[in-house]
């Protein structure tokens, strides 16, 4: 690996002056700069803080508008321990050790990364085969705790269509998993879309239409004991009312 970061270090220094690092997001202008510098630890150890973070997502409100299944998402970005920090008016990242010696830098200024926090919601199939859906991000306002720890978070509205949602296509009858990707300054991880505790889908009829799956009737039955095994007395005693009530063949 070191040989191959030798190469593409040789190409960046020839082909991509710094000032185009401008253009890229945060994480891949800190990429670019451990490349001149030839820092492998520090490339990898920039990695590690990506795989580290942890996104959550869950749906505050389903609703139904003009056809469309619209979801109100709040989303996060955890990272590990206090690498994210309040200072003041600022937030920073502290670096990793070899990022840190690398750069020069102990801190790195995340503000503006923030500020662009952002949220990907891909309709997944049973198997396996994702079309994002259209998504209007509301605010991107980082939280902090009583010791100054920030965690990236962002709230927006996703609206699934089903007759146009797959690409342009209908979605294919059937339940399709609600996949989120949560992101700020280039770096991400994706998480299922949960509401109430439970992974939400949607489930797409053979006519078209679609609804959040699982109800809430059937979210609350599940968490109140003894309620699944009433309803399906429920239904038995129905279907032999039914039967009962219905006249004998001649």
């Amino acid at each position: 690996m070191r040989r191959v970061l030798e190469e593409v270090r040789a190409l960046v220094l020839e082909r991509f002056p710094s000032r185009l690092d401008a253009a890229l997001s945060f994480r891949d202008r800190l990429r670019a700069q451990l490349i001149r510098s030839g820092s492998f630890d520090g490339l990898r150890e920039l990695a590690a803080f990506e795989t580290a973070l942890r996104a959550q997502a869950r749906a505050r409100r389903v609703r139904r508008e003009d056809g469309a299944l619209l979801l109100e998402i709040e989303a996060t970005l955890h990272a590990v321990g206090d690498a994210l920090r309040r200072r003041g008016e600022r937030v920073t990242l502290r670096a990793p050790q070899a990022v840190a010696a690398a750069l020069g830098v102990d801190e790195l200024d995340v503000t503006a990364a923030l500020r662009q926090t952002r949220v990907h919601v891909v309709a997944e199939s049973p198997g396996g085969v994702g079309y994002e859906q259209g998504v209007k991000r509301a605010a991107a306002a980082p939280v902090a705790d009583d010791r100054g720890r920030v965690t990236p978070q962002v709230t927006a509205v996703a609206g699934i269509r089903p007759q146009v949602a797959a690409a342009g296509a209908p979605l294919s009858p059937g339940l399709w998993r609600l996949r989120v990707g949560v992101s700020f300054g280039g770096f991400s991880q994706n998480t299922a879309l949960q509401r109430g505790g439970d992974p939400l889908y949607v489930r797409v009829t053979r006519a078209g239409g679609a609804s959040a799956w699982p109800s809430t009737p059937r979210r609350l039955a599940r968490r109140v004991p003894g309620v699944p095994r009433l309803a399906r007395a429920a239904r038995v005693l129905s279907r032999r009312a039914a039967a009962r009530g219905s006249p004998t063949p001649r």
